[in-house]
């Protein structure tokens, strides 16, 4: 039996293990006319709790594209896979049915669970995912034209359609073509984690007929060459490990006591980006000293003061959001002498500055601290998840090294194809 047909017998196997959680399937599905016929572009399946009683009910009909959205039951699920692996067809409700590949694996390849939160495919809970292989004939491509019909919503393109219907950025070259099989499990969930001096603390969400003590949470940090792991007992939607240590880095891990299963998990390190939103930080007096000392780098920028031309803030805000995200220290020189700043307003004229000279709109974290008896104003910034992002009248900017400089045209196609992220302590 070949690698895709286990995997295509795991897939049953993990949706009939964990059908008692589930309470129906929401599926989302677009189809685009090539000269005169019907070709598969995206689907979705995702598998609801039991809680969700939603009524997903979407129908959107243009004369070169179509897009659905319903609801359908375990059976009808397990009939329209049938016809995929047998046929190679796809049959939605509602839209054409279409060719599709019939050889399921998993998404993309190498990754066994996607950790909630996750903004790759709008997960909510952790999931793992699998998906059909494109046929080698399938050529599909979409028009950047207004999507317009007197009975449908209005659109500038088809990606933002894609977007608003699917939940998550479409446009990545890989899922062209794909059906994708997201398999949440509903046990329990991270939600959330808060790093602070010498501690964690992780948030815990629980599933129907979970109880907090089937779970364990594993913690392991690392602060320069030293180490540090912790089991931590889930007592309550809210747990916490004090550690000997000032992570650097650290995995979190949930699992559940009941055959060892992996849960959830988050990854994150001082030094490089956050790829989950829900992670946050005490930006410290202590954390602050621990990234001066370190100096500038790709994530990290010092400015003494607001600069006059509030053009020059603005283009490392544009650049960090275009990249992997970082923080910008205002109070500290390039040399990393603490200066500090003395607008006592200094959160609102951040706030005016990037609202004046960005766009898309970006929404930074701000913290003041006293550091070394001066404030200092930490500035993180998230991954964006709208790229590029421009600098009004100037273009789209990157990070390159510790400076920042405008973008090529191949990295601003890199911009728009890359997946989001979150919030980014350097």
């Amino acid at each position: 039996m070949s690698d895709n047909s286990i995997q295509g017998t795991e897939l049953r196997a993990l949706i009939t293990k964990r059908s008692p959680r589930f309470g129906g399937v929401k599926l989302t599905s677009c189809v685009v006319n090539t000269n005169g016929s019907w070709n598969h572009y995206l689907s979705r399946f995702i598998f609801l709790p039991e809680s969700d009683d939603s009524n997903y009910d979407k129908l959107h009909v243009y004369p070169k594209i179509q897009f659905r959205e319903t609801r359908i039951t375990l059976e009808q699920f397990w009939s329209i896979l049938e016809r995929i692996e047998t046929k190679g067809e796809l049959a939605v409700p509602g839209l054409p049915s279409v060719a599709t590949g019939n050889t399921v694996s998993r998404y993309p390849g190498i990754r066994e669970l996607y950790q909630s939160g996750e903004r790759s495919f709008g997960l909510d809970w952790p999931a793992q995912v699998y998906a059909t292989i494109p046929r080698n004939n399938m050529q599909v491509s979409l028009q950047n034209d207004h999507l317009v019909a007197i009975d449908q919503p209005l659109y500038d393109s088809p990606q933002r359609a894609l977007k608003d219907v699917f939940g998550f950025e479409t446009g990545h070259i890989s899922l062209i073509g794909t059906v994708l099989f997201v398999v949440p499990n509903y046990i329990a969930k991270i939600n959330g984690i808060l790093i602070g001096p010498r501690k964690i603390e992780l948030g815990v969400v629980i599933g129907k007929e979970t109880h907090y003590s089937d779970l364990l949470a594993k913690v392991y940090v690392e602060s320069g060459d030293a180490t540090e792991q912790k089991d931590v007992e889930v007592t309550g939607p809210s747990i916490q490990a004090q550690l000997g240590l000032d992570a650097d880095h650290c995995l979190a891990y949930l699992f559940s006591r009941n055959g060892n299963e992996i849960l959830d998990y988050r990854q994150f390190g001082i030094s490089w980006s956050i790829f989950s939103n829900d992670i946050t930080f005490e930006t410290t007096p202590e954390n602050l000293e621990q990234l001066i000392a370190r100096g500038e780098s790709k994530q990290v920028e010092f400015k003494a003061a607001m600069p006059k031309r509030w053009e020059e803030f603005a283009e490392t805000v544009v650049a960090m959001s275009n990249g992997d995200g970082g923080t910008i220290l205002l109070g500290v020189d390039d040399n990393g002498s603490v200066v500090g700043v003395e607008d006592s307003k200094i959160t609102d004229s951040i706030h005016e500055v990037i609202r004046n000279y960005c766009e898309p709109s970006i929404e930074p974290m701000i913290d003041v601290q006293m550091v070394r008896g001066k404030r200092v104003a930490a500035v993180q910034i998230a991954k964006g998840e709208k790229r590029p992002y421009v600098l009004k009248g100037r273009g789209a900017y990157v990070r390159f090294g510790a400076t920042d400089r405008i973008a090529s045209r191949d990295e601003i196609i890199e911009l728009v194809s890359r997946p989001p992220g979150g919030f980014g302590f350097a």
